[in-house]
């Protein structure tokens, strides 16, 4: 998961990182597309539940097989 907009991490950076690891955990990859958005938001943001930790679970859930 990252910002389009992360001032930190730069997307093609979070991309290397996914293909950098193994395959049997590498569940997916998701860019939060949000202009206002950016690395501080992942744990602060007003929107940080709705756009990474909602998300995050939905990922955990299916890899684990929970409901």
């Amino acid at each position: 998961m990252y910002a389009a907009h992360d001032w930190t991490i730069t997307k093609e950076d979070s991309i290397n990182l996914y293909k950098s690891l193994p395959k049997e955990v590498r569940y997916g990859i998701h860019e939060i597309t949000n202009l206002n958005f950016n690395h501080y938001d992942f744990l602060f943001g007003r929107d940080s539940k709705k756009l990474v930790t909602d998300k995050l679970l939905e990922v955990l859930k299916n890899a684990t097989g929970e409901d």
